[in-house]
């Protein structure tokens, strides 16, 4: 038997309180426990329920969702204890540049559930990790990563009809373009723009990330997120503060993981949304790398200008470190050869933002993320 605190109604100070049914319920009964508060008693439940226990709730208040709080931490813990986690693993076998260092430890996660338990292990232990997507827009150093790293490979997906629209939730792990194209099978328009960038729907988020006119912010609505202090919030698109290229969260302005997104879109043309996904495909065909790696735009366009005119103006296309070079098509984009160190595509970053500034004034402001040593 577990019992928690009395549900307040119209006691009084001095009435009969939790104190009082304690001693009661001890001088009548062996095994009862006690618990102050839910939280309490969902983890007493989770740590003694065995397979085939039946949980029954007696409540004049909300202590009827003790049981199923345990039962979803139960299964999240259940979850977490599947997945493999390695040791001293190149981060350059799964980066989109293909440097990086060993990571300390690395998990690949296919489950939302997987994913909250192992967050929530870390936060408890104050222990070092960083979830990413599809490793397209970081860099990370030579020397690796002193900690977790959570690959999110969640891919849950849904649609419902909204009366002229279709609401479709998505997990933040799935790619970005098979998302593109989920939407383009159902016949729904706002996504096309979005068709080849790499990537995963919750780095696209994280990042605005826009292209020929669309942008996320322009089709999102809502955002879940695992926050800070391990609990799961959703926010509207308003409060995510997205701005170019930007959210409240890539700018650091509060801490979380993207669990999923929720879009809204309308059904189209099914001959113009995959002719427009054709038209911009092809577009992209020219940043074909040939197996070899990079991580798209470097640089964000400052106002009014574009960071691949300016560096084209300093006559860096095709300026090479290493193994790291200025595409010769595009300015903004660097591609990365076999055998590549972080170093030389930091030096090459460098090198250019200096050149822009000594010609222009301009200082140009990376888009994607670097990890220092």
């Amino acid at each position: 038997m577990l019992v928690t605190d009395i549900y307040a109604s119209r006691e009084k100070p001095g009435d009969f309180g939790f104190a009082d049914l304690k001693k009661a319920m001890l001088e009548n009964y062996q095994n009862v426990q006690f618990a102050d508060t839910h939280a309490d008693a969902a983890a007493t439940l989770k740590t003694s329920l065995q397979p085939g226990d039946v949980v029954v709730t007696l409540s004049a208040g909300d202590a009827n969702k003790i049981g199923i709080q345990a039962l979803e931490e139960m299964k999240l813990a259940t979850a977490a204890e599947t997945l493999t986690i390695l040791k001293d693993e190149p981060i350059s076998k799964y980066s989109f540049a293909m440097c990086g260092g060993p990571a300390n430890e690395l998990v690949i996660v296919e489950s939302t559930e997987s994913l909250v338990s192992l967050i929530r292990a870390r936060q408890a232990e104050q222990a070092s990790f960083k979830v990413v997507g599809g490793l397209s827009n970081i860099l990370f150093s030579d020397l690796g990563f002193d900690g977790l790293i959570i690959i999110n490979r969640t891919h849950d997906l849904s649609f419902e009809k909204k009366g002229d629209l279709t609401r479709i939730e998505v997990s933040s792990g799935m790619k970005l373009d098979a998302f593109v194209h989920a939407c383009a099978d159902q016949i729904l328009t706002g996504m096309e723009w979005a068709a080849r960038i790499p990537g995963t729907v919750g780095g696209a988020i994280y990042g605005n990330a826009g292209a020929y006119g669309g942008e996320i912010a322009k089709v999102l609505q809502s955002v879940k997120l695992l926050n800070s202090d391990g609990e799961i919030v959703t926010l509207t698109a308003d409060e995510m503060g997205f701005g170019y290229r930007s959210s409240q969260l890539k700018r650091g302005e509060f801490g979380g993981t993207i669990l999923s997104g929720t879009f809204e879109l309308a059904t189209g043309d099914e001959h113009l949304i995959h002719e427009k996904m054709e038209e911009i495909e092809e577009k992209r065909k020219k940043f074909n790398f040939k197996g070899n790696g990079s991580l798209g735009s470097v640089f964000r366009n400052p106002e009014g200008d574009y960071a691949g005119r300016l560096i084209t103006a300093c006559g860096y296309r095709g300026r090479r470190i290493g193994n790291v070079q200025v595409l010769d098509q595009h300015g903004n984009i660097f591609i990365t050869y076999p055998g590549v160190k972080s170093s030389e595509f930091a030096a090459l970053i460098q090198e250019v933002r200096e050149a822009v500034k000594q010609q222009f004034g301009i200082d140009l402001t990376t888009e994607i993320e670097i990890l220092s040593d």
